[in-house]
């Protein structure tokens, strides 16, 4: 894993939500996973709609975005 690499993704897309983002908006996280992505951009969103195929995935989504108080 390239934990510098996603750190550093996770700042640019914070980065540009902060300079495009006009006001907080709902916010679809596509192919979501874990809820990652999404939950790390929790703070420019309204709410969070995560679309996953894998069962376990969204489990796993749902247990952090409840661990991390964004549920």
């Amino acid at each position: 894993m390239n934990s510098a690499g996603i750190e550093k993704l996770f700042s640019v897309l914070s980065n540009w939500t902060d300079l495009y983002a006009a006001k907080k908006v709902p916010l679809l996280d596509l192919y979501c996973g874990t809820g990652t992505i999404g939950l790390s951009l929790s703070k420019h969103a309204t709410s969070i709609a995560g679309i996953e195929i894998m069962a376990d995935a969204v489990r796993d989504a749902n247990d952090n975005a409840k661990a991390n108080s964004n549920y």
